[in-house]
């Protein structure tokens, strides 16, 4: 099962999968957690090419969708827990200067794993801007957001927008969500 932690940056997505990630260790379920991209040594090499160096569109959309590749290919035979900062949906939002065919074929070629469940982090963004792929002005930020909350409404059951609350509300609402999926999926046996 495919568990993706998805939305704006600075929203809170890689500080609750770290906090999600203790959680599921605690209560001793055994999961794999990636980034994207990242998460293997080639797409940790394409991660270091976005971040430390500018490209275009084009050159961005086939450097993730490389480290995508790498990433899914690894998992693809596996049977337990994958928790993921960040997926597909974010080469949708980010990427909107490349047509959504392109986008459609480059995400369906690379994406050798689909999402089963996806929390969207869409609020508090533009606190911490760490390099020049997290710099956007206010009107893109808003495209960015509608293109997922676009993207939740065409399979509603698989997304979970996370509301604007306290870090500690926010991780006791994903608790319980990641629970109820854990018990709705047979093949994720608690190792206790």
């Amino acid at each position: 099962m495919l568990i993706v932690f998805d939305g704006i940056d600075g929203a809170g997505k890689s500080t609750h999968l770290k906090l999600i990630s203790i959680w599921l260790k605690e209560k001793r379920y055994s999961f794999i957690s990636r980034r994207e991209p990242g998460g293997t040594y080639i797409a940790e090499q394409m991660r270091k090419i976005l971040i430390n160096s500018k490209q275009d569109d084009l050159m961005q959309l086939m450097l993730v969708s490389l480290a995508r590749l790498s990433n899914t290919q690894s998992l693809e035979n596996h049977e337990g827990l994958i928790l993921f900062d960040r997926f597909s949906d974010s080469t949708y939002a980010y990427q909107k200067n490349i047509d959504k065919e392109v986008i459609d074929y480059m995400v369906n070629l690379t994406s050798k794993i689909k999402a089963d469940f996806t929390f969207l982090f869409l609020n508090q963004y533009r606190q911490n801007v760490k390099n020049h792929l997290d710099e956007f002005s206010d009107t893109h930020y808003e495209q960015i957001k509608n293109t997922y909350i676009e993207r939740s409404k065409i399979e509603p059951e698989k997304y979970c927008i996370v509301q604007d609350d306290t870090k500690e509300n926010q991780l006791e609402f994903i608790k319980n969500k990641i629970k109820q999926l854990i018990n709705d999926n047979s093949k994720l046996i608690n190792i206790k």
